[in-house]
């Protein structure tokens, strides 16, 4: 079986790790193949690494190289993906790395599934398990084996869970291997992950898309991850829980530093105030004030990104057009983005941001699919209810489809608070 070895300016830690390990178990260096990411890696690492190893040319970035690696192997090709700093392993029922290779290519050889991981542990009490399992089982990146298929590419920051439910959803379920049990470092420093310069906003979203995309396969949990961020982040439990009502997802909390340099523009900028619709052949002032949305109060609010024309203006009715604001307030318009782009798991043409706003029931008829709603601020009240379910929506995003579900907001108790909007209007 070939093996895979991604590695990223840690030619040491694969000399003193994965390779040492795989010498000491007899593998042929002619079956391994190390990816690295550009010309400069190839020469450091062809001056050290032992005669017969295959070295190969890839691409920066862990989604860049895995993918670089699915597509190098044959469609049906069984291989082995390492990550270069696997400490240990450890073995089961007298087997030796050999015999664990060549049990998992006859599995998936012999069976109609693709992908094979093995236990999350290194710990003989949390895998009491013999021999193979099946069913949603997470294969780690740390080491996997595959029959090679270039229909299944990772785009997202947790490769390893994308991989494994793509897997899962494509042929019905995932193995593991209970017989085989490795020590890597998942979060060394360096290596692959260093290469697409890794922040705890990548991993917040990569987690919200997956759970967006595939909510009936994800329990979503929290965890601190110290290499990140000293506060809880999102993480997911893989288990099929069928029957489910998703109209409304609850993503897990934002960190309310992602709002710190929003809260500086936003201290040096007044929205505009929302009044009773403007005559407009005579529209004057268009900073200060707008059309109020019919039963609505008086609040303060701005419409960021791309909006559509209102079908009574005598110029270009129904079109779509960037906003006013978002060319007055650029600065403002792209921290919203940054934002969007961190919480927001589908694709938004625009962004509403409101201040104090107290909305009646309503429907919001022009949104195209779901929307994203968060709240920031100090208050207390002015909670959002979607059809007769009140929700809490400060520093947590909810998604519903504001154009089927009607939804309101409880009275305001005291404070201040924004609430960001993003949606679409255009349909894909």
């Amino acid at each position: 079986m070939k093996i895979a070895i991604p590695s990223y300016q840690r030619i040491d830690t694969l000399l003193n790790k994965t390779l040492k390990n795989l010498i000491s178990n007899d593998i042929e260096l002619n079956t391994i193949y190390v990816f690295v990411a550009n010309q400069e890696e190839y020469d450091i690492y062809l001056a050290k690494l032992p005669e017969g190893i295959n070295l190969i040319i890839g691409e920066k970035g862990m989604n860049n190289i895995r993918n670089f690696i699915t597509n190098f192997f044959d469609d049906g090709e069984i291989y082995c993906s390492m990550d270069d700093d696997i400490e240990k392993f450890k073995y089961k029922n007298d087997k030796t790395l050999k015999d664990i290779l060549t049990d998992c290519e006859n599995e998936l050889v012999s069976s109609n599934y693709q992908l094979v991981g093995f236990p999350p542990t290194f710990n003989d009490f949390f895998n009491k398990g013999i021999g193979f399992k099946s069913g949603l089982l997470l294969c780690l990146g740390g080491m996997f084996i595959c029959k090679n298929d270039k229909m299944i590419q990772v785009t997202n920051f947790i490769e390893d869970y994308e991989r494994t439910i793509k897997s899962y959803t494509k042929y019905g379920s995932t193995l593991r291997c209970c017989n085989l049990m490795i020590k890597p470092n998942y979060y060394a420093n360096g290596g692959m992950n260093s290469a697409d310069n890794r922040k705890w906003q990548g991993y917040y979203n990569g987690f919200v898309k997956l759970y967006y995309k595939y909510p009936e396969l994800i329990l979503m949990k929290s965890r601190i991850i110290k290499y990140l961020s000293n506060e809880p982040l999102p993480h997911i439990k893989l288990m099929n829980k069928k029957e489910h009502d998703y109209n409304v997802l609850e993503l897990p909390p934002v960190s309310k530093t992602l709002f710190d340099n929003l809260f500086e523009i936003l201290n040096q900028t007044t929205l505009r105030k929302n009044k009773s619709t403007i005559d407009n052949d005579k529209i004057i002032d268009k900073l200060k004030r707008q059309p109020r949305r019919k039963n609505f109060p008086e609040y303060r609010a701005e419409t960021f990104g791309l909006i559509k024309r209102r079908a009574f203006l005598r110029e270009r009715p129904n079109t779509i057009e960037i906003s006013l604001p978002s060319r007055l307030r650029p600065e403002l318009y792209e921290e919203l983005k940054r934002i969007g782009d961190t919480i927001c798991p589908f694709r938004y043409s625009s962004i509403f941001l409101n201040n104090n706003c107290i909305s009646p029931p309503h429907k919001d008829g022009n949104n195209v699919g779901k929307s994203l709603i968060i709240s920031i601020g100090d208050y207390e009240g002015c909670n959002l209810v979607i059809d007769g379910v009140g929700y809490d929506a400060r520093y947590k995003p909810i998604i519903f489809n504001g154009s089927q579900i009607e939804h309101w907001n409880t009275p305001l108790i005291s404070g201040n608070k924004y609430s960001l909007i993003f949606y679409d209007i255009t349909p894909c």
